[in-house]
């Protein structure tokens, strides 16, 4: 298991956490690709565990598709790790008033997803995208601070700021009922869809990905721009600073015992 954490890498070996590198260093995603580490940060761009620089700017988020590793960057900037710049939304970001809170950092895509032969993708902060190529993709009726993509079945989820939006066919939107609040994570643990919110009790779990149960778990809460949730087959893992085992059959969690700085994202 990787931690990419507001510290640096860490990896969880025989019950330990060991820091890989980076101490000092924000990540915001890591991927393991072609025998590598490639490690994602708002404030160095993408680089490899070694330390070599795959791509300048700053990098919120790593995704595999279509045999490729594709960095997400601000502007917003979709980049080919060690292939350039595959598409870049920087002239509609400023038309359409696309913004990020944080000073100093810009707007810029958070997840991918596939809905039949389209890209979908979802921007923090603006408007839905979606398109035939990466580099074609338009703007959809759903402008919100976007975090998380899903596909349960015929329906799209999309974790925002304010819960979580579905839509079957890109134009309509509702919201869910449950997985109320500010959603940063959307994970399939075998049948069950589980939401993240900023909360006490901060886990959801969902059949269909409509109707969310709060989970009865008092846990530490997530902060702003942390996916603390992975699956590891049909059990969770959730980790903030402490990473916990959850049993969603029995809804219970198990701490493991190991204690890190804040965990940005997971990778099983």
């Amino acid at each position: 298991m990787l931690l990419a954490t507001e510290d640096g890498l860490f990896e969880v070996v025989g019950g330990e956490a060991r820091r890989r590198c980076c101490r000092g260093v924000w990540l915001a995603d890591v991927a393991r690709w072609r025998g590598s580490h490639y490690l994602c940060s708002p404030d160095l761009g993408v680089l490899k565990e070694s330390g070599e620089v795959m791509a300048e700017g700053q990098c919120w988020s790593l995704k595999e598709t279509g045999g490729r590793l594709l960095a997400f960057m601000s502007g917003p900037k979709i980049v080919d790790v060690g292939g350039g710049v595959v598409a870049s939304y920087e002239a509609l970001a400023e038309e359409r008033g696309w913004y990020f809170p944080l000073p100093g950092y810009k707007p810029h895509f958070t997840d991918l997803a596939r809905v039949g032969d389209l890209y979908v993708a979802s921007t923090e902060v603006g408007d839905l995208m979606a398109g035939p190529s990466l580099n074609s993709m338009s703007p959809r009726p759903l402008f919100e601070d976007q975090h998380a993509l899903a596909v349960a079945g015929d329906w799209l989820l999309v974790g925002t700021a304010s819960g979580i939006y579905a839509t079957k066919d890109l134009s309509n939107f509702e919201e869910a009922n449950g997985a109320w609040g500010y959603v940063h994570g959307i994970a399939r643990c075998g049948d069950v869809y589980v939401a993240q919110t900023m909360s006490p009790k901060p886990l959801w779990a969902s059949r269909d990905g409509l109707v969310w149960d709060n989970l009865p778990l008092v846990l530490e809460e997530p902060t702003y721009g942390t996916t603390n949730i992975a699956c590891a087959g049909d059990e969770l893992l959730y980790a903030v600073h402490e990473i916990h085992l959850v049993d969603l059959r029995r809804w219970r969690a198990e701490k493991l015992g190991i204690r890190l700085p804040t965990v940005y994202k997971i990778v099983v």
